[in-house]
């Protein structure tokens, strides 16, 4: 069977979801679709789910404060149903119709709310049961420096040519609109993503994948040094390569 006719693709080729990531396409849209189209029936505002979501974020926190094997695995579960809302708020607004400056700024305030107050849930939790090492401590804070790395790289994307669709021969793909490089065509058309990582895929590393296998520490680790790489490659080394051709082109014209 062609992945295409796969309820994963199905989820993914929605045009009420953006840039389906890998994270997402395997672990969340096949539930959080289904649940985001319930959602859209009821009288939920996106804003009140948003608001739900952080609340079940907090509750999540606190219960990786314990820091037991079970409560590292019930807050996992907890965090990976407030990202769940996390997603359906915004695909009722781009649904609905009801989408709005404020709601855009609270979704992704609260979403950066989270971070802290989780990696201080985990890092009480287990330092109360442990004294932590040092590269535990190294680990979160490469975590925290990778979010901010992927909420400036906008800047530098933007810089010093912002899209040019002719010239990355941007296209339209089925039924989700979504205008993607043929590079991106093929990945999504083959496996339902866009791009093989993104801080999604950090966060659920350090939130959820590191907290069930019994390695909190071990996943901040992970997901920072991951992200760091991955911005250095695409926002640095690629990105400063796709701007080095386009200027020998403009200067040969």
């Amino acid at each position: 069977m062609k992945f295409t006719n796969t309820y994963f693709y199905r989820c993914a080729d929605n045009p009420f979801i953006r840039f389906p990531k890998p994270w997402d396409t395997y672990t969340t849209l096949p539930v959080s679709v289904p649940i985001s189209e319930w959602l859209c029936r009821t009288r939920l505002t996106p804003n009140q789910i948003s608001i739900i979501s952080l609340v079940i974020a907090i509750i999540s926190a606190g219960v990786f404060v314990i820091g037991t094997p079970v409560a590292l695995i019930i807050g996992a579960l907890l965090f990976q149903l407030s990202y769940i809302l996390d997603c359906a708020d915004g695909y009722k607004a781009r649904k609905m119709n009801m989408s709005s400056k404020l709601g855009h700024w609270i979704d992704h305030t609260f979403d950066e709310i989270k971070k802290p107050i989780l990696m201080i849930g985990i890092y009480l939790g287990q330092n109360a049961l442990h004294p932590l090492p040092a590269w535990a401590w190294i680990g979160g804070f490469l975590y925290l420096f990778s979010r901010v790395l992927v909420k400036t790289d906008s800047t530098v994307k933007k810089a010093p040519a912002a899209a040019d669709e002719s010239a990355r021969n941007l296209s339209r793909t089925a039924g989700s609109n979504m205008l993607l490089t043929p590079r991106q065509t093929w990945l999504f058309q083959h496996f339902g993503i866009v791009t093989l990582f993104t801080s999604i895929e950090a966060q659920a590393i350090a939130f959820v994948v590191g907290p069930i296998c019994q390695l909190p520490m071990l996943g901040f680790l992970v997901a920072g040094c991951l992200s760091i790489l991955w911005v250095f490659t695409v926002d640095g080394v690629l990105y400063w390569r796709r701007a080095l051709q386009s200027e020998r082109t403009t200067v040969s014209r």
